[in-house]
């Protein structure tokens, strides 16, 4: 099996023109698009500009296995200290003028051939390297659990609580965080914040909205809130942040 090998945007900016070799389009338009923050950073391209060298592509051979990306932030390492999660992040990472001394982790996709292998671990242990290599000495993800839209009415609160029988934590991706070391420090109630009219989120969901209320949406981790009669659709994607240890 050949070698993984990571490469930084900062190495080749032409990586940008292949990351639709990893993106399966399995992520929520209304997150893609109704959250501004990620619109303003993520979409315009301004996150692989200027934070190239935090933005990676896990190469396995010559195939795209994975992306890996990460802004860095100034954290003085409290909860309350914490951003509100991935809008947050990226807010302060683009907005504040300190020193930072914490990578945090925003995304990491793997390519669909590759999933199910334990590649993602792989892109996280690539990451603490990256922080190291940067002269950071935190860690922290504003993991978004990939199981809890099964359960979009359990609190995130309690989700974060189950397990499995030999005392792991029951979601995946908080599994492939906690067996790497990393520890829950508090629940980002909206990390990601998608705002916009009933007609977009009809154009994105391809459902319709009559009246308000709360909806049950596929990919949510949560109920989205509807008013109708105010012509705004409202949803906050609740993550869970997590600290690696590196």
């Amino acid at each position: 099996m050949e070698k993984w090998r990571s490469v930084s945007f900062a190495e080749d900016p032409g990586l940008y023109n292949r990351l639709e070799e990893v993106n399966d389009h399995s992520f929520p338009q209304y997150l893609i698009q109704g959250d501004q923050t990620n619109t303003l950073y993520w979409t315009k391209e301004e996150l692989f500009t200027v934070f190239a060298s935090y933005q990676f592509v896990l190469f396995q051979g010559e195939q795209i296995a994975a992306t890996g990306n990460a802004v860095p932030i100034f954290w003085d390492g409290t909860k309350e200290g914490l951003p509100d999660g991935y809008d947050g992040a990226l807010r302060r990472a683009f907005e504040e003028d300190r020193k930072p001394n914490t990578l945090c982790a925003i995304s990491v996709v793997v390519a669909p051939s590759f999933r199910g292998k334990g590649v993602s671990s792989i892109v996280l242990q690539y990451m603490r390297e990256n922080a190291i290599r940067h002269g950071h000495d935190r860690l922290i993800v504003p993991v978004r659990p990939n199981k809890k839209h099964l359960y979009p009415l359990i609190p995130m609160e309690d989700y974060i609580k189950w397990v499995q029988p030999d005392g792991s934590p029951f979601d995946p991706w908080i599994r492939a965080h906690w067996r790497l070391g990393a520890r829950i420090l508090q629940v980002a109630s909206a990390s990601m914040v998608a705002k916009a009219s009933v007609k977009q989120w009809e154009e994105w969901t391809g459902l319709k909205f009559l009246q308000s209320g709360s909806y049950i949406l596929p990919g949510a981790l949560q109920p989205v809130q509807a008013r109708v009669e105010e012509d705004i659709i409202l949803y906050k994607d609740p993550n869970v942040w997590m600290r690696h240890s590196i």
